[in-house]
């Protein structure tokens, strides 16, 4: 009886473990089939010990974070090159926070298929270079930082829209004469300076300048 009861045990524990595997498999595919990821605590903020590793998201195009900080976010740049839209509110410091990833980080390779990047309610002050990275931006919101001055933009040849709101910059000096209108706001056509075409493409630009 003890030796039936122990195969009878043994079959049991079995059956969970299997079933267990299982589970952890269908999580698994189905993590590696989302495309679109929106990461934001509602009424809670995560716990800092708590780290949002992307790297299992094979398939993911399309990523939200919400009051994430950014020393909890891992796994990106091996998303490099499936990334089509990235938004951030509160969660990066610099583009290079995200573009370039930890300071250890030597990898060359760009953002291929990224086309719209928003990081927006930060604390940024400067862009960095970082940008280079993505060549392939048509939309970059930067409203509501503390940015003082914009920095040559001249890499991002496919850029349309430039948000750059609720910042502190006074002039805007790429190629552009930035008009102020009555809400104190810019909203200014730009011809890139790094296009070589007949009729290029024109870019909006939107800042808020100082009265």
């Amino acid at each position: 009886d003890a030796s039936l009861s122990s195969i009878m045990s043994l079959a049991e524990t079995t059956s969970l473990g299997i079933s267990r595997q299982k589970e952890k498999l269908k999580i698994f595919a189905f993590v590696q089939s989302v495309r679109t990821l929106i990461i934001e605590p509602k009424n809670f903020k995560l716990e800092s010990a708590i780290s949002i590793d992307l790297a299992y998201f094979d398939n993911l195009a399309e990523l939200s974070l919400i009051r994430v900080e950014e020393t909890q976010v891992c796994g990106m740049l091996g998303l490099k090159q499936k990334m089509v839209k990235i938004s951030a509110r509160a969660t990066f410091s610099a583009p290079g926070s995200l573009l370039k990833g930890s300071a250890t980080s030597h990898d060359p390779s760009t953002w291929s298929m990224l086309r719209h990047l928003t990081l927006t309610h930060g604390d940024m002050i400067v862009l960095d270079s970082s940008l280079r990275l993505a060549p392939q931006l048509e939309l970059l919101r930067l409203s509501h930082n503390q940015i003082r001055e914009l920095t040559d933009l001249s890499s991002l040849v496919h850029l349309r829209e430039l948000d750059l709101s609720f910042n502190r910059i006074s002039t805007l000096a790429i190629a552009a004469v930035a008009i102020p209108t009555e809400d104190n706001s810019s909203s200014t056509d730009i011809i890139p300076s790094t296009s070589n075409s007949a009729s290029p493409p024109r870019m909006m630009v939107r800042s808020a300048l100082p009265g």
